[in-house]
């Protein structure tokens, strides 16, 4: 997805540096050797990442690398206390972080159409929306960060669950057709006013 993104920031005419493990190239982007390469002396650093350890990780060689003032934005859907720890490492540093994770998959990156729900401080938040707009079409601010990752990951379950429960032949699964009420559908009839 962090391809998808990076090309929709360098269209909009964004200065971008790219650093990924692997090493793929992207239009416009211009390709650093290394995390500490792409972060140096920039203002935004912008966060894809698999998972809270990527996170921290990244975090960790990253904020101390950045200018009070400087914006962190991570559109990961990863664990809470990892999007919290970064944010109050973050805060320590006087870097504005944004908890941003992302709806829309990577078909949704590449055309720019992803949602942002954004945790962050109100200030923070507007400074990210001209980015947010770049790669998406919507962007909502949700709070303070760190908990806007728990919403994500919750919806996700949620939603996983309720595929699964459906997904049973014929009309879902029997068990659970009750608890759900769900029914076996009739067809569409038309009747004709008389």
């Amino acid at each position: 997805m962090g391809r998808g993104m990076a090309a929709n920031l360098a269209r909009a005419g964004y200065e971008v540096a790219g650093y990924d493990l692997a090493a793929v190239e992207v239009a416009g982007v211009r390709p650093a050797a290394s995390l500490e390469a792409a972060v140096q002396g920039a203002a935004v650093v912008l966060t894809m990442l698999p998972d809270g350890q990527g996170l921290r990780a990244v975090a960790d060689d990253a904020l101390p690398r950045l200018d009070r003032g400087a914006l962190f934005i991570d559109c990961s859907t990863v664990d809470v206390e990892s999007a919290r720890a970064v944010h109050a490492a973050g805060e320590e540093r006087g870097i504005l972080c944004v908890d941003a994770p992302v709806s829309g998959g990577s078909a949704g990156a590449m055309a720019g159409t992803l949602t942002f729900m954004a945790g962050a401080t109100a200030e923070a938040f507007e400074r990210a929306v001209p980015l947010f707009e770049a790669m998406g079409q919507k962007s909502v601010h949700c709070g303070a960060a760190g908990g806007v990752k728990g919403w994500r990951v919750l919806s996700d379950g949620a939603f996983g669950w309720c595929a699964r429960v459906l997904s049973f032949p014929p009309y879902g699964n029997e068990l659970f057709k009750p608890q759900l009420g769900l029914r076996r559908a009739q067809p569409n009839r038309r009747t004709s006013p008389e």
